[in-house]
């Protein structure tokens, strides 16, 4: 994960900031709260999105993907660049 670039779309819906966004992958990543064939971080898995409240910024769901990636970064990642 060292020194690699990812991108990732973070839609909000109607009910934002009361309901949380979707956020998903486009860069192939191999993280726990990450659907791997779809590149969807999975609300059920993401502890931050598991205790939504209307209070948390994107700067917190980007610090907490970031802080998941560092935790899982012996995880096998797929190649430089593929996208889902």
């Amino acid at each position: 994960m060292d020194g690699r670039i990812y991108s990732l779309t973070i839609t909000c819906g109607p009910n934002y900031p009361a309901a949380a966004p979707t956020v998903r992958f486009q860069s192939k990543v191999n993280i726990p709260s990450v659907n791997q064939g779809n590149g969807l971080v999975e609300p059920n898995k993401f502890p931050l999105f598991m205790k939504w409240n209307s209070e948390t910024t994107m700067e917190k769901i980007l610090i907490a993907l970031k802080q998941e990636m560092i935790a899982n970064k012996k995880n096998a990642q797929p190649n430089d660049g593929d996208m889902y």
